[in-house]
């Protein structure tokens, strides 16, 4: 955290050299607490399944939880030309990405701890702002880079028909997704490394039997399918057992793959 707060500095002084600076916390109205809600048309950033942090203008009023963090300048920041789309702008920086990158917490659904967003050094303009800025803010982390990697050698199996392949390395993505969803969630991981009968099925029945699907707000569903496709490809007596199974798999068999996707991104 030393290390990732010095190379924030040094980046932050080298690319605004000659700028004033003043912590993101005096610039911004404090709306945190329970029961605090934004007005429509206010700016708010939140954590998504994923793996991104998004800005939108809320189109209705919506409560501060959940790691949602709205963007309401006060006068001290309107004063020094702060807007809510400049500091949009900052924290989609490349260099500053990184730093949320290394100090966010959760890996499947990353939230940026209110703190150290709060402690940010944010550079006074020096002139009005008009920069096209970034809807999104794609943390980097080592959970990320594991799957895509795995999902690398998806795409080149799914690109030369290997759908069998597809299967066994969809359900090793699917198994990294929910395995870190439950230590995101407060499971111990020791639990999980001690149960060495472990896999995605009985990943998918802890999900459940937390009710962090119906609270996280997806579908287990695509994750029971691609169990089975997984089981039939690597377990000789799953394939033998139906006959069904006994010819290739097929393209269309692999879309529940597609909803993962899109629920968890890559």
């Amino acid at each position: 955290m030393e290390d990732a707060d010095k190379e924030f500095q040094r980046k932050l002084n080298q690319k605004f050299k000659h700028h004033k600076f003043k912590p993101l916390s005096e610039l911004l109205l404090n709306l945190s607490g329970k029961n605090k809600y934004v007005e429509p048309g206010t700016l708010v950033f939140f954590p998504v399944i994923h793996g991104e942090i998004r800005f939108k203008t809320s189109d209705e009023p919506q409560e501060l939880k959940h790691g949602l963090f709205a963007i309401v300048v006060n006068d001290q920041g309107i004063k020094l030309g702060i807007t809510p789309i400049y500091i949009q702008w900052f924290l989609t920086q490349d260099f500053v990405v990184s730093f949320l990158s290394k100090v966010s917490q959760g890996t499947v659904m990353p939230r940026i701890p209110r703190k150290t967003l709060y402690s940010l050094q944010i550079p006074i303009p020096k002139q009005s702002f008009a920069e096209n800025v970034q809807d999104e803010i794609k943390l980097t982390t080592p959970f990320r880079v594991y799957v895509q990697n795995y999902y690398q050698q998806y795409s080149l199996n799914y690109k030369y028909n290997n759908f069998d392949t597809c299967a066994i390395l969809a359900g090793a993505i699917c198994e990294a997704i929910l395995y870190q969803l439950l230590i995101d969630n407060g499971v111990n991981k020791k639990i999980l490394d001690d149960d060495h009968g472990i896999g995605l099925g009985k990943l998918i029945t802890y999900v459940r039997l937390l009710r962090l699907d119906e609270q996280l707000k997806f579908d287990t569903q695509p994750f029971k399918e691609i169990n089975k496709l997984r089981n039939r490809a690597v377990h000789y007596g799953n394939f033998s057992r139906n006959s069904d199974n006994h010819d290739n798999l097929q393209l269309e068999q692999l879309i529940p793959f597609d909803n993962v996707i899109k629920q968890f991104g890559i």
